[in-house]
């Protein structure tokens, strides 16, 4: 595998914390929509967790401390083009009192086995998880070491389509730039089927983990 750059060691010494806190801040927003939840939209649901977070982070007394260190931006245009033409990502959070202010750029993606563009192809291509290893997508992400890719599971199990994805992702991994092997995580208990792969990219040296969030969506 490739190693990180210095730059990229240097990230990681606030990578391991950033990492924590948008897990659990998408696990409290989530936590906050689920009751609610009666939509296949993937903009909608994005929109859901969005407005819930900022509503945590806004909190005169947040649930910790830490929230104060964090902004979040949904459907946010990306650099590199002008006007209409400009990429936008789902969810970014914003390290805001860090030097640079790093972001973490979760994808989502619904999945759905009874829509035929929902399914594995939806997440793995070029729409997906291939956005972060070439283009426009690739260049914006390309000084920091991790993205999250979003599973919102609109159909069957969330073990299911972790089944679904892991091999997928295998038969892509040419595409993909795959290196080494897909391996499971456990960051926090209400994210149990979570797992990282890495991946070779031109516009970085250093490898590009992924981070992949599967969350049931399906209405209570």
């Amino acid at each position: 595998m490739k190693q990180l750059t210095s730059r990229g060691k240097w990230k990681d010494r606030h990578w391991e914390a950033f990492r924590l806190h948008v897990h659990l801040l998408l696990a409290w927003g989530f936590a906050e929509i689920q009751p609610t939840l009666a939509t296949d939209d993937e903009e909608k649901i994005s929109g859901g967790l969005y407005d819930a977070i900022q509503n945590i982070l806004e909190a005169d007394t947040p649930p910790e401390k830490w929230c104060n260190h964090y902004a979040i931006k949904n459907e946010s245009p990306i650099p590199g083009r002008e006007g209409k033409d400009r990429k936008r990502t789902d969810l970014i959070f914003e390290y805001v009192t860090l030097p640079g202010r790093p972001h973490y750029v979760f994808e989502a993606k619904p999945q759905n086995y009874r829509k035929d563009h929902q399914k594995m192809n939806y997440y793995t291509g070029p729409k997906g998880m291939r956005r972060f290893l070439a283009g426009d997508y690739a260049n914006y992400t390309a000084e920091y070491p991790e993205i999250g890719m979003l599973g919102f599971i609109l159909s069957d199990t969330v073990e299911l389509w972790k089944q679904r994805l892991l091999g997928s992702i295998e038969r892509n991994k040419t595409k993909l730039r795959l290196s080494g092997s897909q391996e499971d995580v456990h960051i926090i208990d209400e994210f149990g089927c979570e797992w990282v792969s890495y991946h070779e990219r031109d516009s970085s040296e250093q490898l590009l983990r992924i981070y992949h969030i599967l969350i049931d969506c399906k209405p209570m």
